[in-house]
């Protein structure tokens, strides 16, 4: 085995100790999760350990997120809603800044995200285990809309600049999920507090039925969403009525600071209404 430098070994030790510390919050939900950001750890032990280690322990336990599906949309048949929800679901194409993670766990713990320190994508190029999108869906003014959220660790356009943890929805819109052949009629990727409207969607946005989604940097303000030519990669898509309770309760209620979760219960409806595509 090669020999460790100080470095390496101090990050070994930050990662088998923020390794134990995630198990153990798991047993005590009074625990805070675990931030490593104060401490002066490894980019990579930092990556690992706070924003990755909810999913690890959930691949360990069998993915028990996913253990709930409880009721179909209101006029329309659960199965297909859920078809339509895995049909149009998005190419996130990374331009610049972290890569999405998991925000919650099927006990209801959330990381800490991210310090705003290093380049914009220090501690969050991806987690490895991969990631997640997490999807809501219903009616809007007779059409029906498909909101998929992505969770990074934080938002820092350029070094030293943003806040931590980061929340970016897209919305699509298509005419019913019931019928055989279901159209996307607009696109609506989030920016700034608004969207970005594109009704219908340029041809080269869409692969198929599957829009495409780059999160970029609009110094120096923040990061956003807009569509885009280039090709992205997916995520696992959960939707809302698929985690446990105390997954959803998590979502409904713990404050990521400057960042809204958008498909909860209290932000859904309103931030359809805010991208709402169509004039009339």
């Amino acid at each position: 085995m090669p020999r460790l430098n100080p470095r390496q070994r101090h990050a070994r030790s930050m990662q088998r100790r923020l390794d134990g510390s995630f198990y153990r919050l798991r047993l005590n939900p009074d625990i805070s999760a675990p931030d490593v950001n104060d401490e002066d750890t490894d980019e990579q032990a930092e990556e690992e350990s706070s924003v990755g280690g909810g999913l690890r322990e959930e691949r360990r336990r069998g993915g028990g997120l996913f253990a709930h599906n409880r009721r179909a949309q209101r006029g329309v048949d659960g199965q297909m809603y859920e078809k339509a929800a895995v049909k149009f679901k998005p190419q996130l194409h990374i331009t610049n800044g972290c890569h999405a993670y998991p925000a919650v766990d099927e006990a209801g713990q959330t990381g800490g995200g991210l310090k705003i320190k290093g380049a914009p994508s220090a501690g969050c190029k991806g987690s490895g285990w991969g990631s997640q999108v997490y999807g809501r869906s219903g009616w809007y003014q007779d059409v029906w809309a498909i909101m998929y959220s992505w969770y990074f660790p934080k938002d820092e356009p350029s070094s030293g600049i943003g806040h931590r943890h980061e929340w970016e929805p897209v919305i699509v819109w298509i005419n019913n999920p019931d019928v055989e052949n279901p159209k996307i009629l607009a696109v609506t990727p989030s920016a700034h507090s608004g969207y970005h409207t594109y009704a219908p969607p340029n041809a080269g946005t869409v692969d198929g039925s599957t829009t495409k989604v780059a999160y970029e940097s609009h110094w120096p303000m923040d990061h956003a969403l807009d569509s885009t030519s280039e090709a992205g990669d997916f995520q696992d898509l959960i939707m809302w009525d698929q985690p446990t309770e105390n997954a959803r309760r998590a979502l409904n209620s713990v404050n990521f600071g400057s960042a809204n979760t958008p498909m909860n219960d209290g932000n859904f409806q309103s931030k359809l209404g805010r991208a709402w595509p169509f004039s009339s």
